[in-house]
């Protein structure tokens, strides 16, 4: 069993040792502003304030947000 476990925690490695760090790459590109996919900056600053507010106020214990439209996170 231990022989097992050693050989596929073996594999694990060098298939990650030989993908490099392309799993760190982006899987949708960047847009310059967000105008440029028909969203509004100001908005998105309030979204984010509101959020911020919401963590420091103890309301939600966290938050992670990502905005994306048109194939392009904003």
């Amino acid at each position: 069993m231990n022989r097992l476990i050693r050989a596929f925690g073996a594999s694990a490695l060098f298939v990650l040792a030989a993908t490099g760090n392309s799993w760190a790459d982006p899987v949708l590109p960047m847009a310059v502003t967000p105008e440029d996919v028909g969203l509004s900056s100001s908005q998105l600053a309030r979204i984010e304030a509101v959020t911020q507010k919401h963590v420091e106020t103890g309301l939600v214990p966290g938050a992670v947000m990502l905005v994306a439209r048109r194939g392009k996170i904003a």
